[in-house]
Formats: C-alpha cells, structure tokens, sequence
C-alpha cells in the first residue's frame, strides 16, 4: 500500500532526526513508503529508549495513520512506562479508538504505582473511544483521594465526552470547580457544559470572575461560555 502526502512528509522528516544510520532505518527500509515498511520504521523507534520526547511524539503521531495492529501494544507501553510520553501516546490511543484496549486503559488509569502521566493519558483515550461503559472508571479515578490535578484533568475532560451519558457524575464534576488547579476547573466546566448539567449553572456562574488562565485560556471566559449555553437548555 502506497502512503499519502502527509504519512511520506513525516517519515522523511523523522529519518531526517535519527539519522540515515539509524538501525530503524537500515532495517526497515521506511524510503520505499509502503504500509509494511512505515509500520516496521515506527515500530523500532518506538521500542527505542534511547530517542527522545520529539521523535518519540512524530513516530506516534503516525500509528494511526497507519493502522498496523501490532503497534497498539507498543503504544500502551510507552504509555505505562515514559512519563515523558504519556501523553502522547494517550492521544494515539484516543485517535486509534480501539475498544479493545479499553481494559487496559482502565488498569492503567487506576494504577496507583504509575505516574500521572500514565494515568491521564489513559483517561483521555477512554474519553475518546467513548463508550459509557468507562464511566465507572473514571469516576473512581476522580474521587481517589490525593488524585494529582493533571489526572483529575484529564478525567473531566473524558466525561464530558460521554455527554448525556454521565448525567450522573455532575456532583462529581462540581466538586471539582473548587480545584486550586486552573486547568481543572476548566475542564470541569468544559465537562459540565457538553453534559447539558443545568442543575450546575449556579455554581458554574460563581466561576465568571475568574481570572486563572486554563490549558485552553481564561476559566472566567470558559464560565461565561458554559452559563450560557445552560440558561439556553434551562428555558
């Protein structure tokens, strides 16, 4: 199979990084820029600890693209075992939507001896993949005590992706506008808003004068946003 456009500018770019001596290289042959070829490439540098953040990223960035079975299991390793992408590969996870790593995913969110790296990355690809049946999981990682902010995060963030399918967690969701993390209370809000929680508009209006600046800008603004988009839903 002959790869688009976009798959062949990101294999160049990643030889370009690691070298034309780059055992990846030599051994896959990822020039010839069939599926089989790209696939065997990304495999070895993902297996790769020695690379680092950045061609560890591009090598994820292109699995989905791909769509070779065999490198699910990569990802998940990456995912448990380099804090340093986590993330990434937690958003790899979340585009590849398998429901088969669902388990996993869910092992690895409430893992208390992994980092919270993993455990975010891991609550976004539930959230992604989308299917309710993660509810559960998620809000036990959400009400686990002493739960590091970027997990709690990242957990809102995936059950406001379950929209009205988690009607159920708004007490839960609440509790956490009163996070001293900005990013939480942000996705709290983001979270609210897509579950159409209008018996949360009172506390989601006590956030509008917040001046905190969230992964994705002003709480106070996002506040606004959410209010009213409720008060439309409440009428």
């Amino acid at each position: 199979m002959t790869l688009d456009g976009r798959v062949q500018e990101r294999v160049e770019e990643l030889i370009r990084l690691v070298g034309q001596d780059h055992p990846a290289v030599r051994s896959s042959q990822p020039m010839r820029m069939t599926g089989e070829a790209v696939g065997q490439f990304v495999e070895t540098l993902l297996r790769d600890r020695s690379l680092g953040e950045v061609v560890g990223g591009r090598a994820l960035w292109l699995v989905p693209l791909i769509r070779s079975p065999g490198l699910v299991n990569d990802v998940i390793a990456i995912l448990r075992h380099r804090p340093d992408l986590a993330i990434a590969a937690g958003n790899t996870l979340g585009r590849l939507a398998e429901p088969s790593t669902i388990i996993e995913l869910e092992q690895i969110l409430l893992d208390p001896g992994l980092p919270p790296e993993a455990k975010a990355g891991a609550a976004y690809a539930l959230g992604a993949i989308g299917d309710p049946r993660v509810k559960g999981s998620l809000v036990s990682a959400l009400r686990s005590p002493g739960q590091h902010p970027l997990v709690l995060d990242h957990v809102a963030e995936a059950l406001g992706y379950l929209h009205e399918q988690a009607k159920d967690t708004v007490d839960d969701l609440c509790v956490l506008l009163n996070s001293e993390s900005a990013d939480v209370r942000f996705s709290a809000l983001c979270a609210l808003g897509n579950i159409d929680a209008i018996e949360a508009l009172e506390r989601a209006e006590e956030l509008i004068d917040d001046n905190a600046i969230g992964k994705y800008g002003p709480v106070g603004e996002e506040a606004i946003r959410v209010c009213q988009g409720l008060r439309r839903h409440r009428q």
